[in-house]
């Protein structure tokens, strides 16, 4: 009765030991892949908060088809990388030409959008990298 106390023991923590073993090889890296995401969410937030981009005039020229200068302020504390916004007239996403690589803090570029025909008022749209944006409308 003795020995078969001891072999039980023995068992058991052998058990133990291949469960702590399982554990820590696939659990702890998976926190610790989860811990990085919730980091790098985090760093996203921040930035979103940062950054407010307000659209500040709107002008086209004359002619079919006509361009389309957007101004856009960048009144937040984030630089912007200009080639990485979006620019949508009516809900349709437009490639444009931009007046500066980056936007920076308390600075403004300008959008342009060529080849536009679509006449009357229309709303337009510009989208930073990290979803921050500003509507504003014209009419030509």
């Amino acid at each position: 009765m003795g020995f078969s106390t001891i072999a039980a023991a023995a068992i058991i923590g052998v058990c133990v030991l291949a469960a702590v073993n399982t554990f820590s090889g696939s659990v702890i890296p998976s926190i610790s892949q989860l811990n990085n995401a919730y980091e790098d969410l985090n760093d996203r937030m921040i930035e979103r908060v940062h950054t407010d981009v307000v659209i500040t005039g709107v002008s086209a020229t004359s002619g079919t088809p006509f361009n389309l200068s957007i101004t856009v302020k960048n009144n937040g504390s984030e630089t912007l990388d200009a080639s990485k916004f979006s620019v949508l007239v009516n809900g349709t996403l437009y490639s444009f030409n931009c007046s500066s690589s980056y936007l920076y803090p308390e600075d403004s570029v300008v959008f342009t959008v060529s080849g536009l025909t679509e006449r009357g008022f229309k709303r337009i749209k510009v989208v930073c990298e990290n979803g921050v944006s500003d509507y504003a409308g014209y009419a030509v």
